[in-house]
């Protein structure tokens, strides 16, 4: 008896966010369904393999009603607090990638949209939590809208507030502004890669990149641009897909009526210094594969000023008490990082 199509592919990339998955993942898959699930081993990874045809139409989404036949990879980053062991027994009707090594975002996704069967995929971070209707609003509209190639929703903070996740391709004057901050309307303003439109009420609109949180992607864009360029271990992979997405012809949209919860880098901040030098060796990775040596120069000269700035600025808050000595010299060795990228 041949398998039903999978509708959705849900791909999530953790690393030691067990907590935080286990709220994700009940924000979008109904722990009523009874599973069946058979284990294999390819390629020295755990790759659960997807429920049966009957599993598979209990299967559903938190879609205001809706029944989509769906299934949920976890690529798991060699986490070390125990989480392909407690998906094992905690989620069993998840296809289960347990890596042996850190492949960092991009590869990840990739490993995980690899084996994905949907029409659609949806990228997601363990620090989401779905609201109700937000993904059937997304496919409505990428099926009203077959030019979409990727579609993104409105994010929210865990308070309630509006997380940005609509911007323009990056330049130097969105570099300078992130170093130099001025008045808070210029960081907001479309100078700094903003939509105003964000702000404006619930119509879709059309954007360059989101953030990489949340990403709903059509197949026929990956079956002709492929995944995320491997060579960006983490930060920027999303920009430069969406780059090579819109140079395909691809439209990409927000959806604010779609609104995802994001807690923000609960990952990444629990290495905070390396995460600082890795985003900085991502964006120059990408301004030297997508724009002039002249712009590259322009970067390099804004981000070497900046952390000549930001390591004075420690060192005064030193001086004056704000920063205790051990946590200012942390601070001033990933600035010198940085600077010697």
């Amino acid at each position: 008896m041949n398998q039903p199509p999978i509708h959705l592919s849900i791909i999530i990339v953790t690393w030691n966010s067990r907590s935080l998955l286990d709220a994700c993942l009940r924000s979008v898959v109904s722990r009523q369904s009874s599973v069946v699930s058979r284990q294999s081993s390819v390629g020295g990874e755990t790759d659960r393999d997807a429920p049966t045809a009957a599993t598979d139409q209990n299967s559903t989404l938190n879609t205001q009603h809706s029944t989509l036949n769906t299934e949920v990879i976890v690529v798991d980053n060699a986490s070390p607090d125990g989480t392909a062991a407690w998906l094992r027994t905690a989620w069993p009707q998840v296809r289960l990638i347990a890596s042996a090594t850190n492949l960092g975002f991009g590869r990840a996704n990739n490993r995980g949209m690899t084996i994905a069967r949907g029409a659609w995929v949806l990228l997601l971070n363990p620090d989401t939590v779905v609201q109700p209707g937000a993904l059937a609003q997304l496919l409505a509209f990428g099926a009203d809208h077959p030019a979409a190639g990727l579609i993104a929703p409105r994010l929210r903070y865990g308070d309630g507030s509006l997380q940005r996740n609509a911007f323009r391709f990056p330049g130097p004057v969105q570099v300078a502004l992130d170093l130099f901050p001025l008045h808070a309307r210029l960081r907001e303003s479309p100078l700094n890669g903003r939509y105003p439109a964000e702000h404006r009420g619930a119509a879709p609109f059309a954007i360059d990149h989101p953030l990489g949180a949340a990403m709903l992607v059509r197949r026929a864009v990956l079956d002709q641009v492929g995944g995320f360029d491997e060579s960006f271990f983490m930060y920027a992979e999303e920009v430069d897909w969406c780059h090579r997405i819109g140079a395909a012809g691809w439209e990409i949209w927000q959806v604010p009526a779609a609104e995802i919860v994001h807690l923000a880098g609960q990952s990444t901040r629990q290495r905070a210094g390396q995460m600082t030098v890795e985003l900085w060796r991502a964006r120059y990775h990408y301004f030297a594969k997508h724009r002039s040596r002249s712009i590259n120069r322009v970067v390099r000269g804004l981000v070497r000023l900046g952390m000549v700035r930001k390591t004075l600025a420690v060192t005064w808050d030193q001086a004056r008490g704000r920063l205790t000595p051990a946590a200012a010299c942390a601070l001033r060795r990933t600035y010198g990082a940085v600077f010697r990228l």
